[in-house]
């Protein structure tokens, strides 16, 4: 039901369409397995269109998506289903104030959980330059932690590869977790 699903907080800045929570509702009620959907992101620098973000993804992509280095989901996006989150008391860990998504997504697919993002445009998430370069050095740097962590957890005895395309490769390769038929998208 409606009354189960949470819609994320947007930035005060950011511009979300006005049937994305519709939208969304709708494919939540028709797809019940799903426990996060995000949509794509038009991402906005100095008013203009910079690119879109990203690609439609299911269950098993976002799952990749995580290991070899990629965020398949756009917070701002996303809409989840309450039930999930308050059975497992998956809560934001205020100790990652950086990557507190990553977290959350880590807590969710740990536990069954499934994320989605379709293929609609229906948030414009604006960039602001203010930020400097060592603090996207900083998120570069805890993002890698993330995912060699999860990359652990799947791959315990290998090393994690250094590229996106050495861990896809490997995927590939040894794939025991994912069904053989998935697209897997382009990087």
């Amino acid at each position: 039901s409606i009354s189960n699903i949470i819609n994320n907080f947007e930035n005060a800045s950011d511009i979300a369409e006005k049937n994305k929570i519709a939208e969304q509702v709708k494919f939540m009620q028709k797809h019940r397995d799903v426990t996060i959907l995000g949509t794509q992101i038009s991402l906005l620098g100095n008013d203009r269109m910079i690119y879109l973000w990203p690609t439609e993804v299911n269950p098993d992509e976002a799952e990749i998506a995580f290991l070899i280095g990629r965020l398949p989901i756009a917070l701002p996006t996303t809409i989840w289903r309450l039930d999930f989150i308050k059975k497992y008391q998956i809560k934001f860990d205020i100790s990652y104030p950086v990557t507190e998504d990553l977290v959350i997504y880590d807590k969710i697919l740990s536990h069954g959980g499934k994320i989605m993002t379709i293929n609609e445009t229906l948030y414009q998430y604006r960039l602001h330059y203010s930020n400097s370069v060592e603090y996207y050095k900083k998120i570069r740097k805890l993002q890698k932690e993330f995912y060699e962590r999860r990359w652990n957890r799947f791959y315990p005895n290998e090393v994690y590869p250094k590229t996106q395309c050495e861990r896809l490769k490997y995927i590939k390769e040894h794939n025991k977790y994912f069904s053989d038929d998935i697209r897997l998208f382009k990087i």
